[in-house]
């Protein structure tokens, strides 16, 4: 019994140390930030993988190519109206109607 006294009195400050460091853990943990883990998780989001990126950089390229599609069809049934309207002046005027398939197509080839 005698050695436990002390060794109690020599290293009661390590002993008490020990006890703080403890108590400061649990006391961060327990009580930390409002809403604790569950805000953590909401507001971390994990490192993109090198295959997420490049699956986003494909579908960028899908979505350009998916509009330039429809950019051109646009204007190709806007050039067709064009063209139809030419032909049907054509049916009374033919002359007049090859000098505008002349210019249109100059125009727009």
């Amino acid at each position: 019994m005698k050695s436990v006294l002390r060794f109690v009195r020599k290293w009661w400050w390590a002993a008490l140390v020990v006890l703080a460091i403890i108590f400061t853990v649990l006391w961060k943990l327990l009580t930390g930030k409002r809403g604790g883990a569950e805000s953590i998780a909401t507001t971390f989001d994990p490192p993109k993988t090198l295959v997420d990126k490049a699956r986003d950089q494909v579908e960028k390229v899908h979505l350009e190519g998916e509009v330039e599609k429809a950019k051109t069809k646009t204007v190709a049934q806007e050039q067709i109206k064009q063209i139809e309207a030419i032909e049907a002046k054509g049916k009374t005027e033919p002359k007049v109607a090859r000098k505008e398939l002349a210019d249109f197509l100059a125009a727009n080839l």
